[in-house]
């Protein structure tokens, strides 16, 4: 948990603002309490990653969701990114896509992503990465995750 509130920090890295919204929902149904930073190119996403890499102090996220087809910088050059500054290579990255393509998942996990979520088209299943969510920072806070939901 990287801020003083008790909240996991989460980068979301999505160009689709109804899926940012679903997203920050699934987390709700979940009741993880978060405080997510939403870059929607992989440009940004690059100046916040050099960011973290220039100043190691300012705290990096506990876990990012990363679309496979943001736009101006490819996800597997993120990945690779990620993978190539030990500062950052602890970070979890669970890769989200429309893609039902194996490819994908395949490519995405070989890269490092500790999941694969395809972006489903029922709100049930999506709400679903909620819980994915709240097992990969249970894994990695090493704590058991009983934190209530900030409403927006």
């Amino acid at each position: 948990m990287g801020s003083g509130t008790g909240a996991f920090q989460i980068l979301i890295v999505e160009d689709n603002p109804c899926d940012v919204f679903l997203i920050q929902y699934a987390l709700g149904e979940h009741k993880l309490k978060a405080e997510c930073v939403v870059l929607t190119d992989g440009e940004q996403c690059f100046t916040y990653l050099n960011g973290l890499t220039e100043n190691p102090g300012s705290g990096s996220p506990d876990l990012i969701l990363l679309d496979l087809h943001v736009p101006k910088r490819d996800s597997t050059e993120i990945m690779d990114h990620l993978n190539s500054h030990d500062s950052l290579t602890h970070i979890p990255v669970i890769a989200l896509s429309s893609s039902v393509l194996l490819q994908d998942k395949n490519d995405a996990e070989k890269r490092g992503a500790v999941h694969y979520f395809h972006k489903a088209p029922s709100l049930d299943e999506f709400v679903e990465l909620g819980a994915i969510i709240k097992k990969v920072l249970g894994r990695t806070s090493g704590k058991p995750l009983s934190l209530s939901a900030e409403q927006p």
